[in-house]
């Protein structure tokens, strides 16, 4: 687990990692500090309606309790998992549910993520997602899904993605080659195409629709490089049409019309469920620049 301590005051959200915390905390001061058993006390200790205090499930870790396990198994690992958060006084849980363009729970646009079965695509038997919603609801726990919109595969060749993709399917059609993105670092959707946006949209849509989580979460939601490849047709297209914008305008704008989309969508689906994203490598690099700062 990955221990995000996030704490929200009504319309003012604060996002700690608690280690991280930790050490400023000891850079910053001199005087005494709380030892780990007396932090979580305090945690368990305050009152859970006051702010959100949420432990982050990341894909290997869910991977660990689904991959070649029965429903028994897993329903008992994550049962075990989430009442240890509860009883620590932790009241929300956001779990990796698309780490890559396949995914842990029944999707009509992703294929079953290749972190729960032997092979990308294969059937699963029961619902990874369904039963942890179930399973936070038992605890009295809100659940989050943690979504990374843009991220294929780490792995570099197309042909070790299911049939079912549709990565797969649109590099191997002419005209939605440009897509799909390949790179060093993986394969990636291309963040300037419109039929990459519909697709993050409607998977959002059907998480929203289908099950019962209190907000999606959105991380790499940028462009996997500088390479001028990656959107050359959409830029191409756009200069064509009377575009004036700079190549580095032209995507944060079209990463900026992706996050207004997945927005829209999530509130038409339940206006009631919230829509974040969390910027990690943002948060790691403020917490070691305040302890630098704080070091004598």
């Amino acid at each position: 687990m990955i221990l995000h301590f996030k704490v929200v005051f009504k319309i003012k959200k604060i996002i700690i990692l608690p280690l991280l915390l930790t050490l400023v905390l000891c850079s910053c001061s001199h005087s005494a500090t709380l030892t780990p058993d007396e932090s979580i006390s305090e945690i368990a200790s305050a009152d859970k309606t006051n702010y959100v205090r949420d432990v982050w499930f990341t894909y290997y870790e869910l991977s660990a309790m689904i991959k070649d396990k029965s429903e028994e198994e897993f329903s008992s690992s994550i049962d075990a998992a989430f009442k240890r958060v509860s009883d620590m006084g932790f009241n929300t849980v956001t779990v990796q549910v698309r780490p890559y363009a396949d995914a842990f729970y029944r999707s009509s646009y992703f294929p079953t993520s290749e972190y729960a079965v032997k092979k990308q695509g294969d059937s699963l038997s029961y619902d990874p997602l369904l039963i942890m919603c179930e399973t936070a609801n038992k605890y009295d726990l809100q659940i989050e899904a943690w979504v990374n919109p843009y991220r294929v595969s780490v792995k570099k060749d197309i042909s070790t993605l299911s049939n079912k993709s549709v990565a797969f399917k649109w590099y191997k059609n002419k005209d939605k080659k440009s897509n799909v993105y390949l790179c060093s670092s993986g394969i990636y959707f291309n963040p300037a195409s419109d039929d990459v946006t519909n697709l993050i949209a409607d998977g959002v849509r059907e998480i929203v629709e289908n099950y019962d989580v209190s907000a999606v979460h959105f991380d790499d939601y940028f462009y996997p490089s500088t390479d001028k490849k990656i959107d050359e047709t959409e830029y191409k297209s756009y200069l064509k049409n009377g575009g004036k914008s700079s190549l580095a305008d032209f995507r944060r704008d079209k990463v900026s019309d992706m996050v207004k989309t997945v927005y829209s969508t999530v509130k038409s689906a339940d206006s009631k469920v919230r829509f974040a994203i969390f910027a990690l490598r943002f948060i790691l690099a403020f917490a070691m620049c305040i302890s630098r700062l704080c070091s004598p």
